[in-house]
Formats: C-alpha cells, sequence, structure tokens
C-alpha cells in the first residue's frame, strides 16, 4: 500500500517529467499511475490556472484518491 508520502513524490515526478519532456512512465498498480497522470496534467494547467500551483498537498491526495 502506498503511504501519502509516496503518492506526493511520484505525483511530483509525473509533474517533473513533463515540464523536462521526459517520456512518460507506466506503473503497475493504478493509484500510483493516478498520481503521475495528475502531476503531469498539473504540469500543463499550472501555466494557465494559479489556482493548480497552489495546491496543498492534502488537496493533490484528495484529487488522487478521487480519481482512483
Amino acid at each position: 500500500m502506498e503511504t501519502d508520502k509516496d503518492l506526493i513524490e511520484i505525483y511530483l515526478q509525473g509533474f517533473n517529467d513533463e515540464l523536462n519532456n521526459v517520456k512518460k512512465t507506466k506503473h503497475d498498480v493504478k493509484l500510483k499511475q493516478t498520481a503521475y497522470d495528475l502531476g503531469r496534467l498539473d504540469a500543463i494547467v499550472g501555466d494557465d490556472v494559479s489556482s493548480s500551483d497552489r495546491q496543498t498537498n492534502k488537496q493533490i491526495l484528495d484529487r488522487i484518491k478521487y480519481d482512483k
């Protein structure tokens, strides 16, 4: 089972991968993939939507867990 810390780290990996144009990583656990994909999406959206950049870790985790 992934901890909240693990999910935030995976989210940030996705965020940074998108910013650095790194090929998408595939995760074998759906919750990990959701965290990664949301990180990539937020990297794209963050440039145009400032509220995306101001999310707290709790808000990010709620989105990851809601989307599972």
